[in-house]
Formats: structure tokens, sequence, C-alpha cells
């Protein structure tokens, strides 16, 4: 299922690794019609952990054809996290929608007493934030929980913890304060 106009594709997938050669990858549609951004993909047939792959870090390759069919897969090696001969996935797959989403990185460790700046060129409702440096956890955070800017409740989404208030973040109408 894919919804071009929002950026966000589910994809069910059987991987075929057996059916490739080393440095050979499997392409599994995603339904955007234009180069993916970042995709969450999970072995739904094992206790996997969940595998993430963005264009803004590293490890994510869309397709490199090109005419009509360019951008429309992303490709998967024949590594067992994301392609098991047999084993079932599931891929939930973001493309940037320009005042809509945006998928991206920034360098934190501003020392402002003001707080690090970051432009999205909307008014985020909901934001999913990672140190993919340092091992931290996933913050989810969204305009709908109690708490306003610097009370922003989150949740840390790969945890069982109860969501918290901090002083963490402001949502401001072009982006996020930190």
């Amino acid at each position: 299922r894919a919804n071009q106009t929002a950026g966000f594709s589910i994809v069910k997938y059987t991987g075929a690794n057996s059916q490739i050669s080393n440095g050979q990858d499997t392409k599994v549609t995603h339904g955007l019609g234009a180069k993916p951004d970042l995709a969450f993909i999970k072995n739904i047939d094992a206790t996997d952990d969940w595998m993430v792959f963005s264009t803004s870090t590293s490890g994510f390759a869309a397709d490199s054809q090109t005419g009509d069919d360019a951008h429309l897969h992303f490709e998967d090696g024949n590594e067992n996290a994301v392609n098991t001969n047999g084993e079932e996935y599931i891929a939930y797959v973001f493309k940037s929608i320009p005042g809509y989403s945006k998928v991206g990185s920034y360098r934190g460790g501003a020392n402002s007493t003001n707080g690090m700046y970051v432009h999205l060129g909307f008014s985020p409702s909901w934001l999913l934030l990672k140190d993919y440096n340092n091992g931290e956890e996933w913050y989810l955070f969204d305009n709908q929980r109690p708490g306003y800017n610097r009370d922003n409740f989150q949740l840390i989404a790969n945890t069982t913890s109860q969501e918290g208030a901090g002083e963490i973040l402001d949502l401001l109408s072009s982006g996020f304060k930190i």
C-alpha cells in the first residue's frame, strides 16, 4: 500500500536471498514513485530487530536504474536481516514531501542558552529523533500529548517506559528547537 501524496508506503515481501549471488540485490517495489528517504524493515517470521535505513545517514540504496522504472524499488542485498529466503518482511518506507514531512539529519551539540533550532519548513505534528552515533533511544514527540513545548511529553519508542515529560524541545511554526 502506498500513498504518494503523503510519501508513505507499507510493503510486505518475501525474502529471496538464495536466489541471488553475493553482491547482488533483490528489488522490492515500494510504490512511492520517487526515491525513498527512510525505511524501517522487520522480519515478521522471526524475533529479529528492526532494521533502519536512511539516505541521510548511510546504508540505503534506492534503485539506480534510469527511465520509466527509476526509483520504484529499494534494494535488499543477501543479508539475512532483510532478505532471508522464504521469510516474510514488512517495510515502512518514507519519502519527504515539502511542507508536509521531512526525513533528514542534523548535527547536535550546539551550546546555546536559547537551544538549537532545526528548520523543517513547516510546523511538525510528530517527530521521531535518534542519535545514531551513540546508541541512544528513539524519542517520539507529537503535538497531541499533554504539555506544550518545553514540557512536551515524549515516548521512548524502543523501551517499555511510560511516556514522560521533560524540557527537551519546542515545536515551532517552521521546525523545532532543542
